[in-house]
């Protein structure tokens, strides 16, 4: 039983993490760039 709940609170974490990461990429960059470095084209991003 333990297990489980430490298995639990770590993928919690985990999604947390994540999902704070993506809230802060998103907060500093326009979804524009974002999309435009993830097709590759990021010689004409002005950040």
């Amino acid at each position: 039983m333990p297990k489980k709940i430490i298995a639990r609170a770590f993928i919690l974490a985990a999604i947390g993490v994540a999902g704070w990461l993506i809230y802060r990429t998103l907060r500093q960059y326009t979804f524009d760039e974002i999309l435009r470095s993830v097709l590759g084209r990021s010689d004409d991003l002005t950040i």
